[in-house]
């Protein structure tokens, strides 16, 4: 049974969210085409998204921060008006023929922080609506929603564009408010008891240092830092390896979407995996069949053949990240749990980035023997699990959950 059936708050945080979803991710699709048709330059098309994808991170940690000080309903609700008002600005400017790329940059970063405030939001009041016998399927089911929207947004994004560019943001504007509306309808109490007097800056920072004084919480962030490297990594390097030799780009397209969709078919295994097998069981498991998954695909450099075993790490990939929210969730207060899961956002985010210009600077210069980094960095992920489960003495993490 899905798991907003029987949970309303929940069902509506998690259903509000997939317009918005999909709307944003379309946004982000169409972004640099549009910036592409205002300046003709590549280059300010480029920067553009790069400036998009940092005021995500940048919003990232004071969305955390104000997660923890005010009411995460109330902030869910003026994040999705925020982003509605914003939004529907950019359509009218777009609409009535603008071209400054200034002003369509400045208005696209504002909405990008907001987003990631909201973002920051809606992670902490999932564990406010959710059971904590039941946060890794919660989490598994948020990891298909945003598998989804990533599929589906471009295509959005194609067509609304096609239509004309001021139509990508008027359509994500509405979107945003039936994601207000939703929440503006949850009933749970998503206040949080502030237990200490900090200014803004102070509460920001505070995450960072709460997580650097937890040896468990560097631990986990430490496995998923380079596990996160690895997948991704391996992934950009299956697309340059396969453009370079010579496999169509349709074929490289359909194989990207179809990991995509092997995504959403891991979340929904979730469940199955998390209810069987505990926090350090599953994280071993996961890591160890990911450095076996990834090895193979790098041995089957230059065929498309290599996404087969890929697709393992993919499917997997939603169990071990449950497992990490679930396992964080239950260890960090409330009042800071925004911030927290604000910086474990920002790790995975890190790891994920930092992958793709690593993997290509490797590619450029060794060539299909750069696969081997993206391994390398599994291995590593798995030695640091190994560690961790042999250092953690908390019980509760190492026996499997009891079953009804």
């Amino acid at each position: 049974m899905a798991l907003g059936a029987d949970l309303r708050d929940y069902r509506l945080l998690w259903m509000g969210g997939i317009p918005a979803d999909v709307t944003s991710t379309a946004f982000v699709f169409a972004t640099p085409l549009i910036v592409l048709r205002m300046t003709d330059s590549a280059g300010v098309s480029g920067l553009v998204a790069g400036l998009l994808g940092l005021a995500v991170v940048v919003g990232r940690s004071p969305g955390g921060a104000l997660a923890d000080r005010y009411d995460r309903r109330h902030l869910l609700v003026a994040s999705q008006l925020g982003q509605a008002v914003i939004f529907g600005v950019m359509a009218a400017v777009l609409f009535a023929g603008s071209t400054s790329v200034v002003l369509y940059a400045g208005l696209s970063m504002l909405v990008a922080f907001i987003a990631s405030t909201n973002d920051a939001a809606e992670d902490a009041a999932i564990t406010q609506v959710v059971p904590q016998e039941r946060l890794e399927q919660s989490h598994g089911e948020y990891q298909g929603r945003n598998q989804a929207a990533q599929l589906a947004g471009p295509a959005l994004g194609g067509v609304l564009l096609g239509v004309g560019p001021g139509w990508v943001c008027a359509v994500a504007a509405v979107a945003c408010v039936v994601a207000m509306v939703c929440d503006l309808l949850i009933q749970a109490d998503l206040s949080v008891e502030k237990s200490e007097e900090e200014n803004f800056a102070q509460s920001v920072m505070a995450g960072f240092s709460y997580v650097g004084r937890e040896s468990v919480l560097r631990d986990i962030l430490g496995v998923q830092f380079f596990y996160n490297l690895a997948v991704a990594g391996l992934m950009f390097f299956m697309v340059i390896d396969l453009e370079r030799a010579g496999v169509s780009a349709g074929v490289i397209g359909l194989l990207s979407g179809l990991l995509g969709a092997v995504g959403i078919a891991g979340a929904a295994i979730v469940p199955a995996v998390t209810k069987r097998l505990s926090f350090h069981q599953t994280q071993l498991f996961c890591v160890f069949l990911t450095v076996v998954s990834l090895a193979t695909s790098a041995a089957l450099s230059g065929h498309w053949a290599m996404a087969i075993p890929l697709a393992l790490s993919i499917l997997i990939g939603p169990s071990a990240g449950a497992a990490v929210f679930a396992r964080i969730s239950r260890s960090v207060p409330q009042e800071r749990l925004g911030r927290v899961i604000s910086v474990q956002a920002l790790n995975a985010m890190g790891g994920s980035a930092l992958s793709r210009p690593a993997v290509g600077w490797a590619y450029g210069g060794l060539g299909a023997v750069s696969g081997a980094l993206p391994v390398a960095a599994a291995v590593i992920s798995l030695g640091w699990a190994v560690a961790f489960w042999r250092n953690d003495d908390d019980p509760q993490y190492h026996r499997p959950p009891e079953r009804d």
